[in-house]
């Protein structure tokens, strides 16, 4: 199964209707902004011409270098944003790239690894806030997500925040967001002195097991270079490179 950039549209679409959240569809790109977090705020599904490139791009820096738009765009693994990214690259912005990875849950389920992981839904503010704080150090350099948006996705029936314990330590995190018959996978992470246990393939593992008791055929992800191996030994497939740019003036 290929990868779809669909559930975390899905996911943005969800997030712009909690208060404080925005999200936009509009002639040239999508965006999901946040106001009072670092996170989701990206500009997504950029609409262009090869030609018409340089007028979007300087509309963007404009827009964002006043705040009214996010900076970071996220591009699609496909042939023609590809083409996109190299334009980008001449133009030095800062950039970074993540996997496309998908999983066909209709292929057997892996069974545990890590029995020293004790993994747990989430299900109250408490425990939100030890994933919150995990999720902000691991992934976010030490930058505030928006507890009230993460209250609010925890009392969606479609998201699932697990929290992963070493003992009675918190130390992993994920997040599962269920989209009809699709599920993506989100927000994996493992504190610095834990790793290289195989926390994070576990707590994946149980993300991928719940998409697949909520009847779910496939579970997509986006890879970072340390993810992919452990994405890889899990049975997803990697699909192409998300590039992603920041839309500044260099």
């Amino acid at each position: 199964m290929s990868y779809s950039q669909n559930n975390i549209e899905q996911l943005f679409k969800l997030i712009g209707n909690i208060p404080n959240q925005e999200y936009s569809c509009g002639i040239h790109y999508d965006y999901i902004k946040s106001k009072n977090s670092v996170w989701p705020n990206q500009l997504i599904n950029l609409k262009t011409s090869e030609n018409d490139l340089d007028r979007i791009l300087a509309y963007i820096e404009k827009r964002s270098e006043t705040g009214n738009i996010p900076s970071i765009l996220m591009l699609k693994p496909n042939h023609f944003d590809n083409k996109i990214a190299i334009e980008l690259q001449k133009r030095g912005y800062k950039s970074g790239s993540w996997t496309a990875m998908s999983h066909d849950l209709n292929l057997p389920t892996l069974s545990s690894f890590t029995p020293q992981l004790q993994v747990k839904l989430v299900k109250s503010n408490s425990d939100l806030e030890l994933w919150q704080a995990i999720v902000e150090t691991e992934l976010m350099g030490n930058h505030s997500l928006d507890y009230e948006l993460l209250k609010h996705l925890l009392q969606n029936e479609n998201c699932y925040f697990f929290l992963g314990f070493e003992k009675s330590k918190p130390v992993a995190t994920s997040f599962l967001f269920v989209n009809n018959t699709n599920a993506g996978i989100y927000l994996v992470s493992t504190l610095e002195a834990h790793r290289r246990k195989g926390y994070g393939k576990e707590i994946t593992l149980q993300s991928l097991v719940k998409a697949k008791e909520e009847n779910c055929k496939k579970v997509d992800i986006q890879a970072t270079e340390l993810g992919l191996p452990v994405y890889l030994s899990l049975g997803f497939s990697a699909q192409g490179l998300i590039h992603v740019f920041r839309i500044q003036p260099s």
